[in-house]
């Protein structure tokens, strides 16, 4: 199972961008489906910034159920924590029972869900209509079967009975299923089957004392249950910088680490004096933990040419061979520590370009119609990180 974690030393690289547009590619290059799906996880929690970008925000704007409260219990269960109860996010014999193995059997069960909480027939009837995606109504249903941890029935009682139309009714639908702390993405996100990208989100600006203890053992525990569960890999768009999340991602054994930058100055020094500091620490005789893999990407790689203007173009050409010289640098040193870290430069020399659609939409390129020139630039270098993460 491939653990792919994006970082950068600072905010503004360009990182959940780039996850994002990659998650789709590496579900492809894994080979995720519903039986081996792919776990996506914001640890931005500055941000919430994948959240959002997914359009997954609603769901979870009103939910205690965030990435940086995992826990693991025993059995095949996962769970997510907070103060007032548990509740299990992945552990699908129990969540969707065999009898309910088709559309119309899932529609059936939870319409009659709905009629014994009283949810007036319209509703009912409405929700038997509508041409809505499996996987929807899968979640829907799990959600009434454990309506007790979910909230209260008068709850989702009144805002069901409030949609008067199938649009509203969807909305309404997809504002209650972020009871869960992981989510199906739809399948229309990448050519598989529903179910093959599994998520878990944030609420914006999450202040938990949580994340200040031992974050580490609940990753590791959380990769070992993955594994267990077949999952396929697992994708992390990590907090920036310092924080205690950033640490113990870094401490992850056989990580894959995107390393996103500008290429700017600030980025230049911040991103090698953090290698440099993590490769110091990455002793293996003392942490077996500290076997991982560097790809080094620049991100919003200028386009144009600046032969025109001489200075532009010696701050462009020395921006360049600073970057060659870095992972240089990086490379002899973590040699010389004889760290178990491995720096690839594969795309020093041409990193992801920028895109001028993302200066006001940031947009998954792989879901874009008729894509400009940049676009399809763009979306051939995410193509080759992601066939770079699959061969490593």
């Amino acid at each position: 199972m491939k653990i792919v974690t994006l970082y950068s030393f600072k905010g503004g690289a360009g990182r959940t961008v780039c996850t994002a547009n990659l998650i789709p590619l590496l579900a492809k290059k894994m080979g995720a489906t519903n039986k081996t799906p792919m776990l996506v996880i914001d640890m931005d929690i500055d941000s919430a910034g994948l959240t959002h970008i997914l359009e997954q925000y609603p769901k979870f704007e009103d939910s205690d159920w965030v990435s940086t409260n995992f826990i693991i219990k025993g059995g095949s269960e996962i769970y997510l924590y907070n103060k007032k109860y548990e509740r299990v996010f992945f552990n699908e014999d129990y969540y969707m029972p065999n009898e309910v193995n088709n559309k119309n059997e899932l529609i059936a069960s939870s319409a009659s869900i709905m009629r014994d909480w009283g949810i007036p027939s319209r509703v009912v009837e409405l929700f038997k209509d509508i041409n809505i995606r499996k996987s929807v109504l899968e979640g829907f249903h799990k959600m009434m079967l454990r309506e007790s941890t979910v909230g209260t029935k008068k709850k989702i009682i009144d805002e069901l009975s409030t949609a008067d139309d199938q649009r509203r009714l969807l909305k309404k639908i997809a504002y209650l299923l972020p009871a869960y702390g992981m989510v199906d993405i739809s399948d229309h996100f990448v050519e598989t089957e529903g179910g093959s990208i599994k998520f878990i989100g944030l609420k914006q600006g999450i202040t938990d004392k949580i994340v200040l203890g031992d974050v580490q053992s609940k990753l590791t525990e959380l990769i070992l249950k993955c594994e267990n569960a077949n999952f396929c890999g697992i994708v992390i768009d990590s907090a920036s910088g310092n924080q205690a999340i950033a640490n113990a991602i870094h401490r992850i054994d056989n990580n894959i680490l995107v390393y996103c930058m500008r290429l700017t100055k600030q980025f230049r020094d911040g991103t090698r004096l953090r290698l440099l500091d993590f490769i110091n620490k990455a002793k293996p005789e003392k942490d077996a933990h500290c076997d991982s893999n560097v790809i080094l990407l620049p991100i919003a790689v200028p386009t144009v040419s600046y032969k025109g203007n001489p200075y532009l173009s010696k701050l462009q050409a020395f921006a360049e061979y600073d970057i060659k010289r870095m992972c240089k640098i990086i490379s002899e040193e973590a040699s010389g520590k004889n760290a178990k870290v491995k720096i690839h430069d594969d795309f020093v020399a041409m990193g992801i370009p920028e895109v001028e659609s993302f200066k006001w939409q940031e947009e998954i390129l792989y879901m874009v119609p008729n894509r400009s020139t940049d676009q399809e630039e763009a979306l051939k270098r995410y193509a080759a990180v992601a066939e770079k993460i699959k061969c490593i």
